[in-house]
């Protein structure tokens, strides 16, 4: 009974504070999907279409939108396997790496705005529930 209604409560309540978290950034010219890319070519960078699709949960077609804009935008370009010409790579630019470092400060400096009412005790709670969240979905490997 418990693990059920903990799987319900991350279900209803991570999705609404992630939202919460990073909406309305009147600097941020970027869409959730398109930040997502952006930060997975950045961290697995020259990977195929394919795997960037299947990590960030997008369809090919849809992830083929979200890359164009990222590429009009000069943020990313495509490149070819070396090994085999036939595959198409992603790789983020210098202005990729810029935009995004920008980007992160913005949402960080947010996410700290939106915990400027919580006192030092609740954040230490909080920080530690995140902790430990975080150490269990790590051993989960989720």
């Amino acid at each position: 009974m418990n693990k059920e209604k903990l799987a319900d409560n991350l279900l209803i309540y991570l999705p609404i504070m992630l939202k919460n978290l990073t909406k309305n950034y009147p600097n941020i010219n970027i869409t959730k999907q398109q930040f997502d890319l952006l930060n997975k070519i950045f961290k697995d960078n020259k990977k195929t279409m394919s795997y960037y699709s299947k990590v960030i949960l997008i369809s090919k077609p849809n992830l083929t939108i979200i890359a164009d804009k990222l590429i009009k935008e000069e943020l990313i370009k495509r490149c070819f396997d070396p090994s085999d010409r036939r595959v198409i790579l992603l790789e983020i630019t210098e202005k990729g790496i810029l935009r995004l470092n920008e980007y992160k400060i913005q949402i960080r400096n947010n996410v700290l705005n939106a915990f400027s009412n919580l006192d030092d005790e609740h954040v230490k709670k909080l920080n530690d529930i995140v902790e430990e969240l975080k150490t269990r979905i790590d051993k989960m490997n989720i």
